[in-house]
């Protein structure tokens, strides 16, 4: 979906001031840089998982409602239905894709992620995701932080690259 064809009760009241960029700003951003391998849509799986977070909120509503309050839960179990929905009729979706390095090894991570981040149109998606980044300890690998909202993955020695 286009940002402006997004319920303004998910862009005002659950992320406000956020938007993740679309497959297109990504192949973009990766152009020169990485050749895109392997694309899969899992709206479906993610369709379920919002189903379930669903059935656990509805299960732990009293506790919650104690902690957050009504109106935040019952906004979240609207946010999530709605999510359900539109991952189901394929509005939304979830993509998993892979890349490969033109060479045959995969420049720096710390390299492919800056030349990423500075290419995406996305400002917020840009700002909010590369401070949520930290290198792992090993020197073939990293991780995203546990509070990033995107999987991106290096398979130690590898020449791809999973976002």
């Amino acid at each position: 979906m286009e940002e402006s064809e997004f319920p303004p009760f998910i862009t005002e009241k659950i992320f406000p001031g956020s938007m993740l960029p679309q497959q297109r700003e990504i192949l973009a951003a990766s152009d020169r840089v990485l050749s895109l391998v392997n694309v899969r849509n899992d709206a479906l799986d993610y369709a379920r998982t919002c189903q379930e977070w669903v059935q656990r909120i509805e299960a732990a509503k009293p506790e919650l409602i104690t902690m957050v309050g009504a109106d935040k839960t019952n906004e979240y179990v609207q946010y999530l239905r709605m999510s359900a929905a539109a991952f189901e009729r394929q509005q939304f979706g979830l993509l998993r894709l892979k890349f490969r390095s033109y060479a045959n090894a995969c420049p720096p991570i710390s390299t492919v992620l800056t030349i990423l981040f500075k290419r995406l149109t996305c400002p917020t998606f840009t700002k909010l995701h590369a401070k949520s980044l930290k290198p792992s300890r090993s020197a073939n690998s990293w991780r995203p932080s546990s509070s990033a909202p995107g999987r991106l993955k290096r398979k130690s020695a590898s020449t791809s690259l999973t976002i």
